[in-house]
């Protein structure tokens, strides 16, 4: 949890990516044939860091989308 929350710089934030690497990591698992995983605990890591940036990346991706209105405020506005 420390690891995600200090990438992304919320702690509410990260329990969400760490549950979805779970998630990802117990899936990852069940379609490998039989065969283990050579490093368990370094491929969580890395599905945690991966998601973690992500959700980092989208996050700055929609703060920065311009508003739909046309005066930038976010409003919309009667001009009739």
């Amino acid at each position: 949890m420390n690891y995600a929350s200090g990438i992304i710089g919320s702690r509410t934030h990260a329990e969400d990516v760490v549950q979805e690497a779970y998630i990802r990591f117990s899936a990852a698992g069940d379609g490998q044939q039989g065969k283990p995983i050579d490093h368990p605990v370094s491929y969580l890591y890395r599905i945690v860091r991966n998601l973690a940036i992500d959700w980092t990346r989208r996050s700055s991706w929609e703060m920065s989308e311009p508003a739909e209105a046309g005066d930038g405020s976010g409003r919309l506005s009667w001009t009739g």
